[in-house]
């Protein structure tokens, strides 16, 4: 069993390289600095409140340069999730009719409330006949209507008649058959996006010191608990 990949290294693969090389980057530069605040003894350099106004510095310099770094990478997937959102709206808003003929949309207008009523009112396995025969006649308008009108109804009619593979049978004549696929790219992407933005913050916890001060709160709420 493999293990789980994070999205953004699928779709971020050198983004992702890039915010681990700052990330660790920092890490290093707060280490040298930290330590040259202490003695070859250990002991701290300067006073109290000296030595810990230093170690904030030291962090705000290294977060600064870190933020300098991988600010692209956040505006990046700022920017790839707006166009993925666009992509899966104009998806969802996609029903057929932006692929029929200007005469096919003519003839999709005037049919419109016969074949709306049709499908509202018919049992299923008279509907799965008609919609078949405008599939077999590669009536667009027909199977636009159709596709519309069928969408409406349970896939299951109650006499048992399953309108389902006529609807993906419709789907296809308009070349809409792929949208459930394209679907789950666009999804895919757009976690993504979120993938690389929470990781530009979470390598930042490794250099501005919020990663190590939560080990230390989880190493003191374990202790209290023996």
């Amino acid at each position: 069993m493999t293990g789980y990949v994070r999205p953004d290294d699928e779709h971020f693969p050198s983004e992702v390289a890039a915010i681990d090389r700052a990330a660790e980057a920092g890490a290093e530069r707060v280490r040298r600095e930290r330590a040259a605040l202490l003695r070859p003894d250990g002991s701290p350099v300067y006073a109290a409140d000296e030595h810990a106004e230093r170690e904030r510095a030291i962090q705000d310099g290294a977060g600064a340069a870190y933020d300098a770094a991988t600010s692209r990478y956040g505006a990046l997937a700022d920017d790839e999730r707006a166009t993925a959102e666009a992509a899966l709206a104009q998806l969802d808003g996609e029903d057929g009719w932006s692929r029929l003929t200007d005469a096919e949309r003519q003839a999709a207008s005037t049919r419109q409330p016969f074949i709306k009523e049709d499908a509202e009112t018919l049992p299923a396995p008279e509907l799965a006949r008609r919609a078949r025969a405008a599939l077999a006649a590669k009536d667009k308008a027909a199977a636009y209507l159709w596709l519309r009108g069928l969408e409406r109804r349970p896939r299951m009619g109650q006499d048992g008649a399953d309108l389902g593979t006529v609807l993906l049978e419709l789907r296809t004549l308009l070349g809409l058959d792929g949208q459930a696929e394209r679907r789950r790219t666009i999804e895919r992407e757009i976690e993504a996006t979120k993938s690389l933005k929470g990781r530009v913050d979470m390598a930042r916890r490794r250099v501005d010191g919020r990663h190590e001060q939560m080990e230390a709160r989880m190493r003191q709420s374990i202790g209290s608990m023996f």
